[in-house]
């Protein structure tokens, strides 16, 4: 069969079977390309072969920003992707998600705090429904990302690459916040100041004995000012329970994508918002050299599709910690509406003029006050929701050539005016104060 009549195949019929075949070297393309066979049985016609083209992102021969690659392990033992989908019905990356969906890490989330602790309506979301969001919300950008043909994913299969990576960096993107978030962060971060003058050198606070291994002094702030984000990667690639020591074994490209910040501590950048924080412990500094040997990022390099986990996360605190603040009758959405209106930026904007509509014919209808109430929530939540993720599609898509050049450093939903006066209601001093008559402030 001549390249020229090779049909390229975007979308995959669930009932393929996973045949892959790669190309001879001497394809047109190949420097660029890999071409894959699959078979169909489809309406009667068994054995349909047909071949699809995925583009292959790469600075250097062999590194590849969408590398399915898994961590290395013993000569005796190798990476198990085939092994735990011998008929390749799933590709690698829908494997990573499938790996994370099912582990421990991720269910301990449910007893983790997203805002309001161990509330009794069961309406309010914990750490584990807030990951969930985030992660549908990033199959959803990047599903429009694709189909408007963003700069940089050109050839990218959305449905076995694209969608599953975000999927579940969506999901994995909070496993390493200790309980209450950022005040469990400040919590640790505590602990360790207030010994820190003998707690990385002595055995106790008496100082009698030195430690085998003292901790260097240029990762104490690993400790000091502890971050999940780190905690997450070493989760990830070292902490669960594996057979040969590679934490969830999840692919390259999954896990380069999964680190939000993409440099050290030593190398962090308050004037970079994309290098704050740091991204990784030196206890994994190996992992992300892997990482970066198969993918071709370097330190300060985040992987294009972090851009867009960073803004469901944005997305997913300003619009759903508002929807928790209604279920639990702290604000109503009258309340929300009228702030809104009075929004200098947003108040024209059509979605919160379509949201007004809705409200008034709400108000007409004959349903109960209480169901009234429960219905605008629902249009609130809908209609912000599509707004905010369109916006940043939008973003994504006009900054493309920026992300995949790594010359982006702004997040996407930085300068969104609707992102911005919703995170502003959710700060209301009304919530924040109820928040901390229960012991806690915001866990963000």
């Amino acid at each position: 069969m001549k390249a020229a009549a090779k049909a390229e195949v975007v979308r995959k019929s669930a009932s393929r079977k996973g045949v892959r075949v790669r190309v001879p070297p001497s394809a047109p393309e190949v420097n660029h390309y890999e071409w894959t066979m699959g078979v169909l049985n489809w309406a009667g016609c068994s054995d349909i072969r047909f071949w699809k083209r995925t583009r292959i992102v790469a600075t250097e021969a062999g590194k590849d920003l969408w590398s399915k690659e898994r961590r290395p392990r013993g000569q005796a033992e190798r990476a198990d992707g085939h092994e735990s989908d011998p008929r390749g019905v799933r590709s690698d990356f829908q494997q990573d998600y499938d790996r994370l969906l099912f582990s421990t890490p991720v269910r301990r989330l449910a007893d983790k705090t997203q805002v309001w602790p161990m509330d009794e309506n069961d309406g309010v979301r914990t750490r584990l429904t807030h990951s969930h969001e985030v992660s549908n919300l990033a199959r959803s950008i990047g599903t429009r990302a694709h189909k408007r043909a963003a700069s940089g994913l050109d050839g990218i299969d959305l449905y076995e690459v694209i969608q599953p990576i975000l999927s579940a960096i969506g999901l994995a993107h909070d496993l390493g916040n200790p309980p209450f978030g950022h005040q469990g962060e400040k919590a640790i971060g505590t602990w360790f100041t207030s010994r820190r003058d003998w707690i990385f050198t002595h055995k106790n606070e008496a100082k009698e004995d030195i430690v085998a291994a003292p901790i260097p002094q240029h990762t104490t702030d690993e400790f000091l000012k502890f971050d999940g984000n780190p905690q997450t990667l070493r989760l990830l690639s070292r902490l669960q329970t594996h057979h040969a020591q590679v934490g969830l074994d999840l692919t390259a490209a999954t896990l380069a994508a999964s680190l939000k910040y993409a440099v050290d501590y030593q190398n962090r950048n308050k004037e970079r918002p994309a290098a704050k924080k740091g991204g990784y412990f030196e206890s994994e500094r190996d992992v992300v050299q892997w990482i970066r040997a198969k993918t071709g990022l370097e330190e300060g390099q985040r992987h294009p599709l972090t851009w867009v986990m960073e803004a469901c996360d944005d997305i997913a605190y300003s619009v759903l910690d508002i929807d928790d603040l209604l279920k639990k009758g702290v604000l109503s959405p009258d309340d929300v509406l009228v702030i809104l209106q009075h929004s200098e930026n947003v108040r024209e904007g059509e979605d919160v003029k379509k949201l007004a509509i809705k409200f008034t014919q709400v108000n007409e209808g004959n349903r109960r006050a209480d169901i009234k109430r429960d219905i605008k929530i629902q249009y609130f939540r809908a209609y912000m929701i599509e707004a905010l993720i369109n916006d940043a599609s939008d973003c994504f898509v006009s900054n493309a050539n920026a992300i995949f050049e790594f010359s982006r450093s702004a997040a996407l939903m930085d300068a969104n005016p609707l992102c911005n006066a919703l995170k502003g209601v959710a700060k209301q001093p009304v919530g924040l104060n109820i928040a901390r008559s229960s012991g806690l402030e915001s866990a963000r």
